[in-house]
């Protein structure tokens, strides 16, 4: 929560104590207009500030999801896991058998 938001609060704490004091039905109900009109701002402000977090949160694992695929797709286009040999004749590729690939969907990284 902001600071801003916090002070906002306070602030709807104090009208409601003045709306309670008022004498004439008119100045409540004209108080009253206001107090409404600022709380429904709170409440909008706190549904943003939320989205915002989950927002944030759904973006860093959508990062997290690029960064396993990008590696994966570095290794299956590296020239050396197509080229390079272990002594029984496989690649890296061969001995890979699709597994960085199936982590990297499954949201696995090494």
């Amino acid at each position: 929560m902001t600071d801003q938001l916090q002070v906002a609060k306070e602030w709807l704490g104090d009208i409601n104590v003045i709306l309670s004091n008022q004498k004439t039905k008119e100045d409540y109900e004209y108080g009253k207009k206001r107090a409404d009109a600022l709380g429904h701002l709170i409440n909008r402000v706190e549904e943003l500030e939320s989205a915002i977090a989950t927002g944030q949160h759904v973006s860093n694992l959508m990062q997290k999801k690029i960064e396993r695929y990008k590696q994966a797709l570095e290794f299956y286009a590296d020239d050396e896991s197509w080229t390079l040999y272990d002594h029984h004749g496989r690649t890296q590729l061969g001995l890979d058998g699709g597994r960085k690939a199936r982590q990297a969907l499954k949201g696995e990284s090494e």
